[in-house]
């Protein structure tokens, strides 16, 4: 018989302050107001989740390669060609060769898709409670962010 938990690394639990406890609880509640919010915009637009996610992402990136948009998204690339093919039919993407390899085909926001994806975000934006902080401690707040998310994977001290 084999031992389940052979096949998995078992880490010795770290002890967290009840401050880093609090701080992950009130994470995983501003998403979950978050992800509501984002949800209830999609639907109002006729949207999926994952399709306003990938406008999102065309936004700030512009034209992108499928395949990359797909491990981005951590999804199969078939998942995402449905997704693009519904997109592509509400006129807001559209296919495009890319110029020096035309076997990758990139993926680009067309006019229209610029105009929802910046009216959805900005709906959600709107909705953020983050937003409702004073302006100096949201530009606090985004350096803090900014910090937390390119900070390495490990605890600080």
């Amino acid at each position: 018989m084999v031992n389940a938990q052979s096949s998995k690394e078992v880490s010795t639990p770290v002890a967290v302050s009840p401050v880093d406890l609090d701080l992950a609880s009130l994470a995983v509640r501003l998403m979950d107001r978050t992800k509501q919010d984002i949800r209830e915009i999609a639907d109002d637009e006729g949207l999926s989740v994952a399709q306003l996610d990938l406008l999102r992402r065309l936004r700030h990136q512009g034209p992108s390669p499928m395949r990359r948009l797909a491990e981005e998204m951590n999804c199969e690339a078939s998942n995402l060609t449905g997704l693009v093919d519904r997109l592509e039919t509400k006129g807001l993407v559209e296919r495009r060769p890319e110029p020096t390899d035309r076997r990758v085909k990139l993926l680009a926001l067309t006019d229209e898709g610029q105009a929802v994806s910046q009216q959805t975000w900005v709906a959600v934006a709107n909705r953020c409670a983050l937003t409702k902080l004073t302006a100096a401690r949201r530009a606090l707040l985004d350096e803090l962010l900014r910090e937390a998310l390119q900070a390495p994977d490990k605890p600080a001290d």
